[in-house]
């Protein structure tokens, strides 16, 4: 009989091994909302059920460095990719040792695990298991009826197309507007500009204002962060540079009329040095290759390497990143330049993973800690960074302009100079340090 399930291990027996319920079963699998499933290859061992779960989980041993022996990977990730439940299949294969590793794993890590067994009775490494452990039993059906629980992303869907490459370009216009905040940014942004390409830069205007205005009413309890996403969310939409400072001024404008006092000079500063830009935006894709070789990355240090290098495109930048100066929830760094980088929301669990495992290191002074230590000064060498990208199948355009790209010509004429400036501290977070805001908004 099964003991009271103090611990999350559940077996459950499918005595038919029916090949439509293997693959039902397979489809479970939906690792972006916690649920995961893992087929270990048989007779692999306690190594090889390790680097299943990995495999499960996106990584491939193959990309970049390795420096942690392949179960502290399967923790740090099961931990960083917020696993809820982890489903085994053919766990009648597994060994006892392996099958012990894992569970004790998944109770340290807050997972519930399913030990799938395609017999009608245990085996012998099961059996012994299930005797040494707390558990439940459940029927094949109650797993089968285990959907994940999909968050709801209110919104998104009406979220506003970009305007194309047809965009009028206003960098000529906006530095003739001075530090002088106009009280109708829409008219002064789009004033001097023809009546047609007037029109187009009002109609982004309204329907980014409208949908952040819609946000921020189905959001009042919203932190600075969630309000900084927003914003990012809608600017990083826009295919040129000139829409993404539109989108970001009408959000910003919504805020204002919302009651939230927001700083816009940082957004106009950076679009004040703007020298022409690259249509479409391509940053989007830049961001969202290096997420894939990101997440294909079992090491977190080399992953978190992939992801900043993506959006800062320096390797001076990353060599001298500070630890202390990312915050924990890896959504912006305050860099050596004396600001701050906004990290894109589908990067930020890469370098959270990284200072997460960081941190459990004894930091023994108050001084700057490298957020990736190497050989040189204690931090990772410009020529070492290199390397290490230079070893992916990846452009290196990904990662830095090429030296001879003229002025005008570089990434960060896309736009991403522009979203790197949307962070929660630059909007919302140093305001706040010199004037009080409303009290229902948390940091």
């Amino acid at each position: 009989m099964a003991r009271t399930a103090d611990r999350t291990l559940t077996a459950v027996f499918d005595r038919d091994d029916d090949v439509d319920v293997l693959a039902r079963l397979r489809r479970l699998h939906a690792r972006p909302f916690g649920q995961v499933v893992c087929e270990p290859a048989p007779a692999g061992g306690s190594a090889g059920l390790a680097r299943s779960v990995l495999a499960a989980l996106g990584k491939d041993l193959e990309v970049g460095p390795r420096r942690d022996p392949v179960w502290r990977l399967v923790e740090v990730h099961l931990r960083a990719e917020r696993v809820r439940e982890l489903i085994v299949l053919r766990a009648h294969a597994l060994s006892y040792p392996a099958l012990r590793r894992l569970a004790d794993l998944a109770d340290a890590t807050d997972v519930h695990l399913w030990l799938v067994v395609h017999h009608e009775r245990p085996p012998a490494a099961v059996a012994q298991l299930l005797e040494a452990l707390p558990h439940d039993t459940a029927s094949l059906e109650r797993l089968l009826e285990r959907a994940p629980d999909l968050p709801d992303s209110p919104g998104e869907e009406d979220l506003p197309l970009g305007a194309g490459p047809e965009f009028p370009y206003l960098g000529s216009i906006v530095p003739a507007l001075g530090h002088e905040r106009p009280r109708r940014p829409r008219t002064a942004i789009a004033n001097a500009l023809p009546r047609k390409e007037r029109s187009l830069v009002h109609a982004v205007w309204d329907r980014a204002h409208a949908w952040i205005a819609r946000w921020i009413d189905e959001h009042p309890k919203a932190t600075y962060q969630q309000s900084a996403d927003a914003v990012y969310l809608l600017a990083r939409h826009g295919d040129t540079a000139s829409e993404i400072y539109v989108r970001t001024r009408a959000a910003l404008d919504a805020f204002v009329r919302a009651g939230v006092d927001t700083d816009v000079d940082g957004v106009d500063s950076t679009f004040d040095h703007t020298f022409g830009e690259i249509r479409p935006c391509e940053f989007n894709a830049a961001i969202a290759r290096a997420g894939a070789l990101a997440d294909q990355t079992p090491d977190p240090q080399f992953a978190a390497l992939i992801a900043l290098a993506a959006v800062s495109r320096n390797p001076l930048v990353i060599r001298h990143a500070n630890l202390r100066a990312l915050s924990p929830e890896g959504s912006a760094l305050a860099g050596p330049w004396g600001g701050v980088l906004a990290i894109p929301p589908e990067l930020r669990r890469f370098l959270a993973t990284h200072h997460h495992q960081q941190q459990q290191q004894p930091l023994a002074t108050d001084q700057p800690v490298p957020l990736f230590p190497g050989s040189s000064h204690g931090r990772l060498s410009q020529p070492a960074i290199r390397r290490a990208l230079e070893a992916l199948d990846a452009p290196a355009s990904l990662w830095e302009d090429p030296e001879d790209t003229p002025i005008g010509q570089g990434a960060s004429a896309d736009g991403r100079a522009l979203l790197h400036n949307l962070s929660a501290w630059d909007l919302w977070l140093e305001r706040r340090q010199q004037r009080a805001t409303r009290p229902n908004r948390g940091a």
